[in-house]
């Protein structure tokens, strides 16, 4: 069609196409914005490369999965489904491609991590502020550098959380420990604690070297004392001491799976002023102290189950009427006796913390010790007869050279206090001590059916401790109770022993020794 044109219009028209902008053109174009880069569409994929960046996935013996992320100073863990790791994956997406994800997405991705950790991680354990592993302790400061203590038969040291070989998790509420100072006495332990026997404070020193060994099994520390005599402090300081937390006590209420979880986020358990311990709180402190699983199944599922494996430190201050007649408990139990502090002794809770932060690093140094002594000792400590708890009384006498102690310093107060429990025990069962009268009118000697030593029992107690409900009214109960206290009238010279005879059931009690 061009060719039909006119010459002239030909030309004119050619000219205006080659016409160079003029200035005002060429600056209107240089003004004018450039068109942003699209940004890329964010993918499921996408966000999971990103949180394989700098991180190791991997499960725990239990299956679950978990993430530890490396930075150059340290290491941080975290289960891959919670809300800390989905944070911090939210936050490395907008960090490194400026983009935000969605719940969608992200849920995505974490499904997807977590069989990664499962079927294609290592297995570890993780521990919460104490473990062991190749003959060394470690212990979680508890700092934001994620600095550790390693003890070993050497000594200890601060190391970071690079060098380690374990995995610590935290929980909400940890705060940092001391750092720990050379150079300290445990005996300044005695400034803050109101001993009413001399003994007791070689219990509290056995009670603390129990709860810096991770494996256990740990005692369960009662502290009795009447109104003002600073129970709810002393518990305060020897939790401090070893695990602070921003809840430093809860109350012994709930159920079994409160309990349970509750020992999941914290390392040692302070439950202040109990004044009840039924049988199933016993239990489950008994389970907590020597370890114990719980299971239960896990919400809107047919067959998943939540399992908790859990063996902790606990603390128990208060005045507990019926803690003398739950013998399981008694039996793990060391108990301390605080002596009343006159008004003229008494110090703010201010003064006593203030001063407690000036020697805390260096008591905490002192015990480090005793521990690594402990480490160093292992299996050279042969003891004449072992207790209930034999394994926590060989570790404690392993642990004396470290901490100034006299060799069977600790056995000797603990003999003691096991049987000041265990007289308490008796005297406030009524079977036991109706069997002790029952010994002694039939000169060290029954034997009959658990009908007949209910009956025979019967005769040995008053109407109204026969109408209380803490006596068996049947002759099961009878026998479930007999199996509770076996021991403990075992200590004071009474053998108990179950026969059958021709088809029935046969008590036998003996008196070894007269029990009066």
């Amino acid at each position: 069609m061009t060719d039909s044109l006119p010459d002239d219009r030909k030309k004119k028209k050619t000219e205006n196409q080659k016409k160079p902008d003029s200035q005002e053109e060429k600056s209107k174009k240089e003004a004018k914005p450039k068109r942003p880069k699209a940004k890329p569409k964010l993918s499921s994929q996408m966000i999971m490369e990103i949180g394989c960046k700098s991180t190791n996935f991997f499960h725990t013996p239990t299956n679950d999965a978990y993430v530890e992320i490396v930075y150059e100073e340290h290491k941080e863990v975290y289960p891959v489904n919670s809300s800390d790791f989905r944070n911090y994956l939210s936050y490395q997406v907008y960090k490194q491609i400026q983009c935000m994800t969605t719940k969608n997405k992200l849920d995505e991705t974490i499904i997807n991590l977590e069989g990664k950790a499962r079927f294609e991680g290592l297995q570890h354990e993780v521990y919460l502020r104490y473990a062991e592993a190749n003959d060394c302790i470690y212990v979680d400061i508890g700092n934001d550098k994620r600095e550790q203590v390693e003890i070993s038969k050497d000594g200890y040291k601060v190391i970071s959380s690079n060098n380690s070989p374990v995995h610590f998790v935290r929980k909400q509420g940890m705060l940092p420990l001391s750092l720990p100072v050379d150079g300290g006495s445990i005996d300044k332990l005695r400034d803050y604690i109101n001993f009413k026997e001399p003994h007791e404070f070689t219990l509290v020193i056995a009670w603390i070297i129990a709860a810096l060994n991770p494996d256990g099994p740990f005692p369960i520390l009662i502290i009795q004392a009447e109104q003002g005599s600073g129970k709810s402090m002393t518990a305060r300081l020897l939790r401090d001491l070893i695990d602070p937390s921003s809840m430093s006590s809860r109350s012994l209420t709930g159920s079994e799976r409160d309990l349970a979880i509750s020992a999941t986020h914290s390392w040692v358990l302070n439950f202040d002023n109990a004044s009840k311990i039924n049988d199933d709180k016993s239990d489950i402190l008994c389970r907590f102290s020597t370890g114990g699983g719980f299971a239960k199944r896990t919400l809107f599922t047919n067959d998943g189950e939540m399992q908790i494996n859990v063996k902790r430190p606990i603390i128990i201050n208060g005045i507990p009427d019926d803690l003398a007649s739950r013998h399981d408990l008694a039996d793990r139990a060391i108990s301390i006796h605080l002596d009343s502090i006159d008004d003229d002794k008494r110090l703010t809770e201010k003064e006593i913390l203030k001063k407690w932060e000036q020697d805390r690093p260096e008591i905490l140094g002192a015990f480090y010790k005793g521990v690594s002594a402990g480490i160093q000792n292992r299996g050279s400590i042969e003891l004449a007869s072992l207790p209930r708890m034999a394994d926590f009384a060989t570790k404690i006498s392993e642990a004396e050279p470290g901490l100034g102690l006299k060799q069977g310093t600790f056995m000797e107060a603990y003999n003691q206090s096991r049987q000041d429990i265990i007289d308490d025990a008796i005297d406030a069962d009524l079977v036991a001590n109706a069997i002790i009268e029952l010994m002694y009118d039939r000169r060290g000697k029954w034997s009959g059916t658990a009908t007949e030593l209910c009956e025979d029992l019967e005769k040995h107690v008053s109407r109204n401790a026969l109408k209380s409900s803490s006596w068996p009214k049947q002759h099961n109960a009878m026998s479930r109770r007999l199996t509770r206290i076996m021991s403990f009238l075992r200590a004071k010279g009474i053998n108990i022993e179950r026969i059958k005879k021709r088809g029935s059931r046969i008590i036998n009690i003996t008196e070894v020794r007269r029990a009066r």
